[in-house]
């Protein structure tokens, strides 16, 4: 074996590497020390250890150990699907010799090394240090007793007692102990005798920078053995390491942006070059990875240790170079372009069991690479490395398979995802977009009893926290204040069951949170994040499990719930209608919901990209916008999934405007079969009227009923189809008599801002009016205004340089149209203010020419309001107003429309009488009045004079136009 490198090393965690086996020396008998007894509280070694004496595999034992020395030079290696986790790994057969290895000592820790396992017979180890000035220590700690055997202060054998006997009742002999003194240089432990129960070598390191150690160490046969290795080696999950491999490289990719910089800062410090490496080439040995791994905070809160990353960065060798850590480092964009590939390949293969057959293929399996590889622009070979490669074995395995196809969130047919987490009985593992409301805790998940060794981490752009709560016993197991762990208490128990929390990760520019059990979830538990920021945070909910005991496993999984088809589809149509009512057309319902709910959860999208859409947990905010949300027939769940037709896990534009024209769809079938029914008493006929004599009615005679009754407002048979007007919500404030504006009006004192519903709430202007000549840009029309109110008690509806706008502090922050509408024209213009989502809108003739956000409300209490009047009225402006209504809420465009649709052109509110041609009132032309080429009603009340007759000749005008007469 090679001499190990001396290389000064950064801050890392305890490594080690392979070394030369080395002459054997004896050691000095000790004197006796008195122990408590440590062989009684030791625990078994279960499959390692045999209920037979030593005495009779003696002879087998040393011919192991002399094939072992000649086969591998005493560097004892691990078997196939083992992984070697410690400096050391102890052999049945003992060391046959002395053997050199290299340790990496972590600045200010005393981490332990390596350990001893129970019936270890006369295990020696020295420790010297690449620098001569380096404050090293070794220690030794008995954890059935919770005492240092050795160390240099306070241990049973110390500077001041160098040698002793550890012996107690139950065990097999005296264990004698040497221990050089911290001063010796090298300092050495050892041991006559075989030790009473698992010990811990630790290397304490008294400096500021980590320091490279060689250690040393000889041991003889272990008692009660019959596996080849005892320690040291631990079973390797692929699976496991590349999932956290993953989740480094997003953190990797996030906080050094680039694969060169995060190598040259992450293992630039810990490079060497050696002899028989890579010419010329820097690369990171064995020992020394620990400093890369560990600088990620959430290093040590996954199931992969960093030894294991280093066989899967490294590929098995004895050193991880660039290309192996660029590798690992493009893994996070790799993941998310599978991902997307399988979201894809999904809506072709439906079927679990027909997409496994077809990727298990080598021609399906070579169809999805480079489909995957086109879409993403990634390297096939990459591609196929991630989805194909990951246990090593040719061919597509289930196991891989699996972990894929559970990214997909799918549920059994007939079931809807009720979770962002789904609980498969199988291992798994994924990740869940959610939008941490500001200053608000939000739960992600329940989490069912008898989930194996469950990992939680959350991952943002702002300070999240993880919390778990026991909804039953009324516990928080995970909280920063208040948890079983938490705050200065990062490990503990629930009900027997071993929990670590990381603690808070406040480290721009990303945050990391982690917890994980160990063994069965002891109840069922809820995750929550809680966001401490002023603004909402767009969080990543990381997951794994290894199973779920048979006990608790259902045959649906968990987070998948019954679907009510009936009912869900009722609540599709009632939150459809509510879209349709509140955005005057499917794209404006678009961008709004994109503007609200995804745009606003794209910061860690950068980094966890996804499908473009509403996803599933910004799907319920825009649920929950819905007034009528809890009295809606079916969860938003279940409408979610009705919504999401491709099953991509996401409500994409298409997909939106299928909702948004849901309802429309079927009114439509309502109304057809409500008038067929009217029509045609008898079904038979209404059969013949829809089906035209056929049997059945194929796609066009059915794509020509539905025109005839959408565009012509005709049933199958050529029927009419009335339409019912829709309701009108009432108004605080309505005029319909028209009003000269500007120079030429009289300005119209309303009432007091409070009384007409405008100080710090929602409302709506709306007014016809016609701007007469042209506006320069300067020009301010107000039409509804607070002339005496300055800053933010002033209000402003109306027109600037001939563009409509409103303010809500006066001249300040103006909110301003970009479009110029005709002039010497009737135009209908809407101003909006939206309380709850802090936005203005100005709607000009039905559509939406302006929206501006994050505006405060109105707090003009007192301030009078006006028509015709606002602060800073223009001279020269001059315009007629036909009607004006005002109402004390936010109405959405389709209301706009039919208010202005339906509401008075025209009114006379007080009594008039009319003897002759000079009592008449001008109304306006026909054309202001609506009157022409379209539909109208006029209501009166009338009394007529008892003079008045009642034959043919005599003609008493109410309503007309004398120029035609």
């Amino acid at each position: 074996s090679r001499p190990p490198p001396r290389a000064p090393g950064g801050a890392g965690q305890g490594a080690s590497a392979a070394g030369t086996a080395e002459p054997r020396s004896s050691l000095d008998q000790a004197s006796a020390v008195a122990l408590p007894d440590v062989a009684a509280a030791a625990p078994a070694m279960g499959a390692h250890r045999a209920a037979a004496g030593a005495a009779s595999r003696a002879a087998l034992l040393v011919l192991i150990a002399a094939v072992i020395v000649a086969l591998v030079g005493g560097d004892a290696s691990c078997s196939e699907g083992f992984v070697r986790t410690s400096p050391v790994v102890f052999s049945c057969a003992g060391s046959g010799g002395q053997v050199s290895t290299e340790y990496l000592a972590l600045a200010g820790s005393d981490a332990k090394s390596f350990t001893i396992p129970k019936g270890t017979a006369d295990f020696r180890v020295s420790m010297t240090s690449e620098d001569t000035k380096a404050d090293v220590d070794l220690l030794v700690y008995s954890p059935s007793s919770k005492e240092y055997i050795v160390r240099y202060d306070t241990g049973l054998i110390s500077d001041a007692d160098k040698k002793g006997s550890l012996s107690g009742a139950g065990l097999r002999g005296d264990l004698a102990v040497e221990y050089s003194g911290s001063q010796a240089k090298p300092e050495e432990v050892s041991f006559s005798g075989s030790t009473p129960s698992d010990l811990e070598v630790k290397v304490k390191n008294h400096g500021i920078f980590p320091v490279t150690v060689t250690l040393k160490y000889a041991f003889g046969p272990i008692a009660d053995c019959v596996e080849p290795w005892v320690q040291g080696c631990s079973a390797y999950n692929p699976f496991y390491v590349q999932r956290a491999v993953v989740d480094w490289s997003i953190w990797a990719s996030t906080v050094y942006h680039s694969a060169d910089r995060a190598w040259s800062e992450l293992a630039g410090p810990m490079t060497e070059t050696h002899q028989g490496w890579p010419a010329g080439a820097s690369v990171v040995p064995y020992h020394r990875w620990s400093y890369v791994w560990k600088a990620w905070p959430m290093a040590d809160h996954k199931s992969a240790r960093w030894q294991e990353v280093f066989h899967f960065v490294a590929k098995g060798a004895e050193f991880a170079d660039r290309s192996g850590f660029e590798r690992a480092f493009a893994l996070g964009k790799i993941s998310v372009a599978v991902e997307r590939c399988m979201t894809e390949f999904h809506k072709d293969h439906r079927d679990e069991e027909e997409a496994y057959t077809f990727l298990a293929g080598s021609a399906g399996a070579q169809e999805f690479v480079q489909k995957c590889s086109q879409a993403s622009g990634i390297e096939a070979s990459q591609i196929e490395a991630f989805v194909f490669g990951v246990d090593g074995k040719q061919g597509l395995s289930r196991e891989e398979f699996q972990l894929h196809w559970d990214s997909l969130h799918l549920c059994p047919a007939g079931f809807y995802r009720s979770s962002p987490i789904i609980i498969n009985c199988h291992a798994s593992s994924g990740r869940a977009g959610v939008l941490a409301g500001a200053r608000q805790t939000t739960v992600v998940a329940e989490i069912p009893k008898g989930v194996v060794n469950l990992e939680v981490s959350v991952v943002s752009s702002q300070d999240v926290d993880l919390m778990i709560f026991d909804p039953l016993a009324s516990a928080w197991v995970v909280k920063w204040e208040g948890g079983v762990v938490g705050r200065g208490h990062p490990t503990g128990e629930y009900r027997g069951t071993p929990v670590r929390f990381s603690g808070d990760d406040s480290r721009a520019p990303i945050f990391e949170e982690a917890a994980s059990f160990r063994g069965p979830l002891p109840a069922n538990l809820s995750i929550q994040v809680h966001n401490y920021g002023s603004s909402d945070a767009a969080t990543v909910v990381l997951y794994s499990w290894d199973k779920v005991k048979d006990s608790a496993c259902p045959t649906a999984p968990f987070g998948c719930n019954a679907l009510d088809a009936k009912a869900a589809k009722g609540a599709v149509n009632e939150l459809s209608a509510w879209l349709a009512r509140t955005y005057g057309s499917q794209a404006e319902a678009w961008q709004t919901v994109h503007h609200r709910y995804i745009a606003r959860s794209g910061v860690t999208n950068k980094t966890y990209p996804s499908i473009e859409g509403l996803r599933f947990k910004e799907f319920e905010q825009l649920w929950r916008a819905w007034p009528a949300h809890d009295d809606a027939a079916a969860p938003w769940q279940a409408a979610f999934h009705l919504v999401d037709s491709d099953a991509d896990g996401a409500v994409d534009q298409d997909e939106m405007n299928v909702l948004y024209r849901q309802h429309r769809v079927t009114d439509v079938l309502d109304n057809m079969f409500r008038g067929l029914h009217k029509q045609y008493p008898d079904w038979h006929e209404a059969w013949a009227a829809l089906s035209k004599g056929e049997a059945e009615v194929k796609p066009d005679r059915w794509r020509e009923a539905v025109v005839q009754l959408l565009e012509r407002r005709r049933l199958p048979g050529g029927a009419p189809v009335c339409e019912k007007p829709p309701e009108m919500r009432p108004s605080v404030y309505e005029r319909s008599i028209p009003l000269e504006l500007g120079r030429a009006g009289q300005p119209v004192k309303i009432s007091a801002a409070e009384d007409l519903g405008l100080v710090g709430t929602s409302f709506t202007v709306l007014a016809r009016i016609k701007q007469r000549g042209p506006a320069p840009s300067s020009q301010v029309g107000p039409v509804l205004g607070t002339p005496d109110a300055i800053g933010s008690r002033a209000l402003f509806a109306g027109l600037m340089g001939g563009k409509p706008a409103m303010s809500l502090r006066g001249g300040e922050a103006n909110c301003q149209a970009d479009v110029v509408p005709p002039t010497d024209m009737w135009i209908d213009v809407a101003w909006v203010y939206d309380a709850a989502a802090k936005e203005q809108r100005i709607y000009l003739d039905g559509s939406t020419v302006k929206v501006c956000q994050d505006v405060e409300p109105f707090q003009g209490f007192g301030s009078q309001v006006w028509l015709g009047l606002g602060p800073s009225p223009a001279v020269s402006w001059a315009a007629g107003l036909g009607s004006l209504q005002l109402f004390p809420a936010a109405l959405p465009g389709p209301e706009l429309r039919s208010v202005f649709k339906y509401a008075p052109r025209w009114s006379l509110q007080d009594t008039v009488k009319i003897r002759d041609h000079l009592d008449a009132v001008e109304m306006g032309t026909t054309d202001d009045l609506g009157f022409h080429r379209s539909s109208f009603t006029a209501a009166l009340s009338v009394f007529r004079n008892s003079s008045q007759e009642n034959a043919y000749h005599s003609v008493y005008t109410i309503m007309g136009t004398t120029d035609d007469l």
